[in-house]
């Protein structure tokens, strides 16, 4: 017979809900396995592609504290990036999410943890640096922290996709500021 494997979503990763109906017309057995994004997402964990890491740049006088996550050139995967979790020690000043493809040139450089104890480290990089000018780049996500060290989502619904050679940064919109960031994302 024939296998099929339906995956259910409305463009969430969580979502365990059918929309519209589905129907199968065929003479030949086939066998229907269905599947959530929750799921999906389970299944990556155990299959090794889940990774997380924390980052944090101290505060630099007159410098702006950023932290990079980048998927190197040539690494053969695409990353979904499916949270970014940003504090700062002030309140009243924002924080901001941008694409940056270039990695930052002064950095302390770590390789993604792998969700599975004992899998292998990420091919994705996560970057810190403290630089002297702000980069003007476009904003993907802008916060205002409300508390010191009050974290603030980066990322409200969907992933963002980083292909190879491609990277995002969030930074402290104001000097002398130490920031920290939770990454978590996929490999495929």
């Amino acid at each position: 017979p024939l296998t099929v494997t339906l995956l259910i979503g409305v463009g969430d990763f969580d979502a365990s809900s059918l929309v519209g109906t589905v129907s199968i017309d065929s003479s030949t057995p086939v066998n229907v396995n269905v599947s959530s994004g929750a799921d999906l997402l389970r299944a990556k964990s155990a299959a090794a592609q889940e990774f997380g890491l924390h980052g944090a740049q101290a505060a630099t006088a007159s410098k702006y504290g950023c932290i990079q996550l980048i998927n190197p050139a040539a690494s053969g995967v695409t990353v979904a990036v499916n949270s970014i979790i940003v504090s700062c020690n002030v309140a009243g000043i924002a924080a901001s999410l941008h694409q940056y493809n270039t990695a930052l040139a002064n950095t302390s450089t770590q390789q993604g943890r792998n969700k599975l104890n004992g899998g292998a480290d990420a091919l994705a990089e996560l970057n810190y640096e403290a630089l002297s000018a702000f980069l003007s780049l476009t904003y993907i996500s802008y916060k205002v922290v409300n508390g010191v060290y009050m974290p603030m989502q980066m990322i409200e619904t969907s992933p963002l996709i980083l292909g190879e050679g491609e990277g995002c940064l969030v930074a402290c919109n104001s000097v002398n500021q130490f920031i920290t960031a939770d990454f978590e994302w996929s490999e495929y």
